[in-house]
């Protein structure tokens, strides 16, 4: 009879690690990031990547990092999946290029500048069971221009697919800390 309790216990608690290891990752607040977009595969596909650390700067599809993530492809989610900003370098954020709402405008990173619309973003897990990073109020997502990850493609904003089957908005979260 224990030997019983036993097995049922050691499945339901592998069953259980099974369920939580296939949960989608969601960011907590404060948390660093890499995003990588759905287009890619492996460790060598395309990253949400900032091309430098100047203002006005565009964010670009870059290799993902191999094992080890790069300072310039790792985000914070200062408020986790709630609106909020998503910081790299410390003191500079994602950003929408003039805070222009058009299907099509590039994406840039600035200095952080508190309450600036342009720089308010969702980082869900979990958005219509696909993640996605959603421009706080527009109904814009975070997109890769016609499914290119050729290196250097800088990315834009679009409005997001209603269905959440467009995969040029598709990106996985890779939690760092």
């Amino acid at each position: 009879m224990a030997f019983n309790r036993s097995l049922i216990s050691l499945i339901l608690a592998a069953l259980s690690l099974s369920i939580s290891a296939q949960a989608p990752d969601e960011p907590s607040p404060g948390q660093s990031l890499v995003y990588d977009t759905a287009l890619s595969t492996g460790p060598v596909g395309g990253c949400l990547t900032a091309s430098s650390n100047a203002d006005g700067a565009p964010v670009i599809i870059s290799s993902c990092f191999d094992g080890e993530a790069s300072v310039s492809n790792t985000w914070v989610a200062t408020n986790g999946t709630g609106i909020g900003t998503l910081q790299i370098f410390g003191d500079k954020c994602l950003d929408v290029t003039n805070g222009v709402d058009a299907d099509g405008t590039p994406l840039q990173i600035s200095t952080c500048v508190a309450g600036d619309a342009s720089q308010q973003w969702i980082s869900a897990g979990q958005i219509g069971g696909t993640p996605h990073i959603v421009w706080a109020g527009q109904n814009k997502c975070v997109n890769v221009p016609n499914g290119n990850v050729t290196a250097g493609t800088v990315l834009q904003i679009t409005e997001c697919d209603a269905t959440f089957n467009d995969i040029d908005q598709n990106w996985g979260i890779a939690i760092q800390n």
